[in-house]
């Protein structure tokens, strides 16, 4: 898996955290550089010192926001030897941050082949592989049940207009992992 690493200083994160805001709130296109400075109480020139461009700031955003939703889907992953129960949790955690990044998520689709997916798709895999080994999963293809997983819950994002309709509750959530588990035929 492609490590992504950014050492930033406090004002990095600073100045990334509020562009995330900005560009997850206005878009990309009318978010300036001067809207971020000036919601930071900085000059536009000092922008310039940490980062060339808008461009380079937001893929900057991009890779900050990757990062910490890999790192935070690794520990979901990590925190049970239950597959059913990391599942499900990784379900809930990745709805609830794509309702929270919507608009910036538009703007990840956007881009080529994303780090969020990337790091996503080797971590399901890997999960997927270990499940095969430890006999808890029939002998699937583990990469391709990942992207099918992965196209599933970005199909639920597509639709998060008719999701925010109502809250997703805890039986969504154990329907979901039910028909992955079980599939939706009476046996």
């Amino acid at each position: 898996m492609e490590q992504i690493t950014i050492k930033k200083t406090t004002k990095e994160k600073e100045i990334l955290e509020e562009a995330q805001k900005l560009f997850s709130h206005f878009g990309l296109k009318k978010t300036s550089l001067e809207d971020i400075a000036s919601s930071l109480g900085m000059a536009k020139t000092s922008l310039y010192y940490y980062f060339k461009s808008k461009s380079e700031l937001f893929k900057a955003v991009l890779k900050h926001e990757s990062s910490s939703f890999i790192k935070n889907i690794k520990k979901i992953f990590e925190s049970s030897n239950d597959i059913k129960e990391i599942l499900t949790t990784y379900f809930k955690k990745r709805t609830e941050y794509a309702k929270e990044l919507s608009k910036l998520r538009g703007l990840i689709a956007k881009a080529q082949k994303s780090p969020f997916i990337s790091g996503e798709e080797t971590l399901l895999t890997n999960l997927l592989e270990q499940g095969v080994k430890d006999e808890i999963l029939k002998k699937i293809n583990p990469e391709l049940l990942a992207v099918l997983i992965l196209s599933l819950l970005k199909g639920l994002e597509k639709n998060l207009p008719l999701i925010r309709k109502r809250e997703i509750e805890e039986r969504d959530y154990d329907l979901f992992i039910d028909v992955l588990f079980n599939g939706i035929l009476k046996k």
